[in-house]
């Protein structure tokens, strides 16, 4: 099957090579061999051929989306002239882009001579272009003056927002455009997930692929996909086989995911954390936090997150009445440049609504996932976490993606680690109340 798939991409690139170099036999054969460098998996294939709107690959680790995705695209962009738009959930530099992939696949095969690479983008001897933008934020406004792409790839669509699909879509419009998709699934209500594995539109061609799909997989990643499934089956199902899952990234194990009626709710003994957010280009993350002693001495935390889309200085008064609702008596607020003013702010509105808040600052002084990792994880098993304040709270939760990175969607979980840690730095104030 194999050795037909190449035959069948030879005699395309040998009619392609000769519509863009002319008669020139020698010229023809040659970019006919450098195109034939770019091979794929069999499963690829049908995403080379036919004709969608939507092309998605989904799955585990080791399938070679990635690689694959980017040698059928720098392949196209030899037999035509077409744009590329590589895009992802956050793109805050060159660096997070699949720049380098594309880079290092041209030099991998000697096609310098066909492409010429610069810092910001890609361009090939005939006049193709790869492009590199986000459509996180403000980054989406971006992509309105972006025009004529024929190729739209979303490189990690797993991170992808309902909104950021929602206004990305309709900016691929270019007669015959196509839209790629890779990803590693995560969480079955996705937006991604959703619409193209649950419920697949007929103008999309979906495929699964796993490690077990890619002939050409070391026999490194092979072992440790057999250590794994050995070590974790449901971990392994998740990582390999490409099953979404309810853990964060590769890690925590945070299982106690709840709505949690607020009647729950002691009415006493309750703190909050706030990470403020000004500008519009960041979420207010909140954490609630009650912990008590039940029988058997160990201790159960029960937290309430959430985030919020707004500037911080308009929302004093729903914030206040947000936290009285939970009984809260003292509040955190995380020391950054404008901690002076937001403590200020909530003390001033305290005092006119007549209500009393012991207020604290704190500073953060370790990164997002050591603070996750060292805070959070020791008291999983004791953490109860109502995920109702938000609908980003669950997004939320996923602070580390595949790759042992931070996420940009880790606003509330990010709160409730500063939170856990103030608790414990101001212990001697917080009392621990028996139940």
């Amino acid at each position: 099957m194999l050795s037909s798939l190449l035959k069948d991409l030879s005699v395309m690139a040998n009619g392609i090579a000769k519509d863009i170099l002319g008669d020139s036999s020698d010229n023809s054969a040659t970019l006919l061999q450098d195109i034939a460098k770019l091979n794929v998996p069999p499963v690829f294939m049908p995403l080379y051929n036919s004709a969608y709107r939507y092309k998605v690959a989904y799955g585990g680790r080791g399938g070679a989306k990635s690689e694959s995705f980017a040698r059928l695209l720098l392949r196209i962009s030899l037999e035509r002239k077409v744009r590329v738009l590589c895009t992802r959930s956050v793109q805050k530099s060159i660096k997070d882009s699949v720049h380098k992939l594309l880079s290092d696949i041209i030099r991998q095969y000697e096609l310098d001579s066909y492409f010429k690479v610069t810092n910001i983008g890609i361009t090939s001897f005939n006049g193709s272009e790869f492009i590199f933008k986000g459509i996180s934020g403000n980054q989406v406004n971006s992509l309105r003056s972006v025009t004529n792409i024929n190729y739209c790839w979303i490189e990690e669509a797993d991170t992808i927002t309902t909104s950021e699909w929602q206004l990305l879509v309709p900016s691929i419009r270019a007669a015959g455009s196509e839209i790629w998709i890779s990803f590693n699934p995560m969480h079955d209500d996705d937006i991604i997930y959703r619409e193209f594995v649950l419920s697949k539109p007929d103008n999309a061609l979906v495929i699964k692929v796993n490690y077990t799909d890619n002939p050409y997989l070391p026999e490194v990643l092979r072992v440790k996909a057999e250590q794994q499934r050995l070590a974790d089956e449901d971990l392994y199902k998740h990582i390999w086989l490409g099953h979404t899952t309810d853990i964060i990234g590769d890690y925590a194990p945070f299982k106690n995911l709840a709505t949690i009626d607020i009647n729950y709710w002691p009415d006493y003994g309750t703190s909050a954390f706030i990470d403020p957010a000004f500008d519009g280009r960041d979420l207010v993350g909140l954490s609630i936090l009650y912990r008590k002693r039940i029988n058997d001495g160990t201790i159960e935390w029960l937290n309430h997150a959430a985030d919020f889309d707004f500037n911080i200085e308009g929302k004093i008064e729903f914030l206040i009445n947000y936290l009285l609702n939970f009984n809260v008596s003292k509040l955190y607020i995380e020391a950054t440049g404008n901690s002076g003013l937001v403590a200020r702010l909530f003390t001033d509105e305290l005092e006119r609504l007549g209500h009393y808040m012991h207020i604290v600052k704190v500073n953060a002084t370790q990164s997002k996932v050591d603070k996750i990792m060292s805070n959070l994880l020791p008291i999983a098993s004791q953490l109860y976490i109502d995920t109702s304040g938000s609908p980003n709270s669950i997004k939320g939760w996923r602070f580390r993606d595949r790759n042992g990175k931070p996420t940009d969607n880790d606003h509330a979980i990010d709160a409730l680690a500063s939170h856990v840690k103030a608790i414990m730095h101001y212990s001697q104030y917080d009392g621990i109340y028996d139940g």
